[in-house]
């Protein structure tokens, strides 16, 4: 045992040796726990979502491809930080350079919660229509719920951009084609 782990540090003292080595294990069992929440968040926030719409209703949002990138960011800059830490405590944290370091990492998490909460803030903004009403949520508001025929004005054409003003002439909303259910919500505006 104490050959293999002479092998692995070179000429490092064995107690020098073993703590780099649990500090590994744990900076790798760190990153492995982070990664599976993060996982959790990404594919737990459309569960919820699609729990929360309401019978009879379909659901207009941005497709969940352009929080996933948003997602994916902030992961791929906290790994690569984590990556380079490892690499950091491996050749065996200078000190003069360990204030750095510790921002470095400060930042690559204050990065991952940062896409996260903006991931989870995309996926609040969101419409719950059918041919009666029209629930508009966004984050930090409280839900608005418009009925069909309090729209005055749609601007725009279908099938790029649509803006929706309601009777005393403020904008409701704008909807994109890009949007999950865009051509659903589109008949029902045309139907109403």
């Amino acid at each position: 045992r104490i050959k293999s782990t002479q092998k692995f540090c070179g000429s490092f003292e064995k107690n020098d040796c073993r703590k780099d080595l649990s500090m590994n294990k744990f900076l790798m069992k760190l990153m492995l726990l982070i990664i599976a929440g993060i996982i959790y968040l990404i594919t737990g926030r459309n569960r919820r979502q699609k729990e929360k719409i309401p019978d009879g209703m379909d659901i207009l949002c941005d497709p969940p491809e352009q929080r996933y990138l948003v997602y994916a960011m902030g992961i791929f800059v906290f790994l690569g930080v984590m990556v380079i830490s490892v690499l950091y405590i491996r050749a065996g944290a200078p000190k003069e350079a360990r204030m750095m370091w510790g921002l470095c990492v400060v930042m690559a998490v204050g990065i991952l919660a940062v896409t996260i909460f903006s991931g989870n803030m995309m996926a609040k903004m969101c419409v719950y229509f059918n041919s009666e009403l029209l629930y508009v949520e966004r984050p930090f508001q409280e839900t608005r719920v418009f009925k069909w025929y309090e729209i005055q004005k749609i601007e725009g054409k279908y099938g790029s951009t649509i803006h929706l003003y309601h009777l005393d002439g403020t904008k409701i909303l704008t909807v994109y084609a890009k949007m999950v259910n865009y051509k659903h919500f589109c008949e029902v505006l045309q139907n109403r």
